[in-house]
């Protein structure tokens, strides 16, 4: 199709185009004695990163293993991929707090040499990464997260790709983090070299998704347009600006959809329901500071799943008929521990939970929720996050938005 190579360069583009735009909201660290400019930042597009991710796909479907139309199993991945970015200015308290922190937005090309059963993925993406450790006055160990939107697949159809149960949609979500070394070449140019891990599904807003899992090798050369060092600084912890430890309070609020898959083996039908669930919930967490980068606490959390409690029965011709569950059997009720890695513009989240409430004996009452907050000021954030149950079943999206009160905010 034609269509779908404008969408791709159209994408594409108006991330850039919103980019060099792209306002920075969330803490503000900077003193107050800087002046105007110091405040700005990111105040500028500081750079060009073109890479490739060779990976190793993880064998976890027999799609995978080699029931598909290739009768081969999928194995390889090949990525390219490029990206822009904002970086902290250099001697401003991000930069000293968080290891030089860099923001930016990106596109990718793929293969897995399974065109006709797989397709060729393209996607476009957030990111966001910082250094860990300075190991040198030229090399740093640094990790980069992106998190976005993947096309170019071919799904999952009961007639010309039955055997595709690991993506279930044209469109899917891009997770992926990276663990490099980044070696100082000069004043313009860095060389990147380390570990990727990237996972594709749709979060199970439509079934099968399965999902796919990939580890390989991160390669990379960044470019930088205006870049006025060419070491690495170490600062004195003189230099950064004490943080008190304080609590914070967050409620939010999420909402979104999911599929269900029954036992339909003895009917003779398919097991994917054409239906969807709405699933939704509220949350809240007092949160303790322990520093710039750590928050730690517990959440109260009330959700409700539409597909909880249903039933099913085969009807005339095939048809299955949906019984809905009870409103008891709907809600359940709990209580996780939370850890919070703040970081500018994004926070990543992660809880760990259990259910004092649930009716529905049949959903798992472990679950697993991790999530970004998009600081869009001070208070406000919006979410977006993924729960599973029982550290491997996916459950469902968590798309919101939610407030932080509080000193420690």
């Amino acid at each position: 199709m034609i269509l779908p190579k404008y969408v791709r360069f159209v994408s594409v583009l108006l991330f850039f185009v919103l980019l060099s735009g792209f306002p920075v909201a969330g803490q503000k660290i900077i003193d107050k004695s800087s002046d105007r400019d110091a405040r700005r930042v990111y105040s500028r597009i500081k750079g060009l990163d073109i890479g490739t991710n060779i990976g190793y796909v993880a064998p976890t479907e027999s799609f995978l293993k080699g029931d598909n139309l290739y009768q081969r199993p999928v194995r390889s991945f090949t990525m390219g991929h490029i990206k822009l970015f904002l970086q902290a200015r250099r001697g401003s308290q991000e930069d000293i707090v968080y290891g030089s922190p860099y923001i930016g937005a990106g596109g990718f090309f793929s293969t897995f040499r399974h065109k006709y059963d797989l397709g060729r993925p393209w996607g476009i993406y957030l990111f966001q990464g910082a250094r860990i450790a300075l190991i040198s006055p030229r090399i740093s160990f640094n990790y980069e997260w992106n998190f976005g939107l993947s096309g170019g697949w071919k799904e999952y159809d009961p007639v010309s790709n039955p055997l595709n149960n690991v993506i279930g949609t044209p469109l899917n979500a891009y997770l992926n983090a990276n663990f490099f070394f980044s070696w100082i070449v000069n004043r313009n140019f860095n060389l990147n070299a380390g570990i990727s891990f990237s996972h594709f599904s749709n979060g199970n807003t439509t079934l099968p998704n399965a999902g796919i899992n990939v580890v390989g090798g991160y390669f990379g050369v960044r470019s930088y347009f205006n870049r006025d060092y060419d070491l690495y600084r170490r600062y004195p912890k003189e230099k950064m600006l004490r943080s008190e430890k304080n609590m914070s309070y967050e409620l939010l609020f999420y909402a979104s959809w999911k599929s269900l898959k029954i036992d339909a083996e003895e009917l003779g039908v398919s097991p994917y329901l054409d239906r969807k669930f709405f699933v939704g919930g509220i949350s809240f967490s007092p949160m303790y500071r322990l520093g710039h980068k750590v928050r730690l606490g517990g959440s109260l959390d009330l959700s409700y799943d539409e597909s909880a409690g249903t039933t099913f029965e085969l009807g005339p011709y095939g048809k299955i008929f949906v019984h809905s569950g009870t409103t008891g059997q709907n809600i359940s009720i709990g209580m996780a521990a939370k850890v919070d890695f703040v970081m500018p513009v994004v926070t990543l989240s992660g809880s760990v939970g259990y259910n004092l409430l649930n009716a529905d004996k049949r959903t798992k009452a472990s679950y697993q929720i991790l999530a970004l907050k998009f600081h869009v000021t001070r208070s406000i954030f919006l979410n977006v996050g993924y729960r599973t149950t029982s550290f491997q079943y996916p459950n469902s999206l968590m798309l919101g938005v939610g407030c932080r009160l509080g000193r420690g905010r």
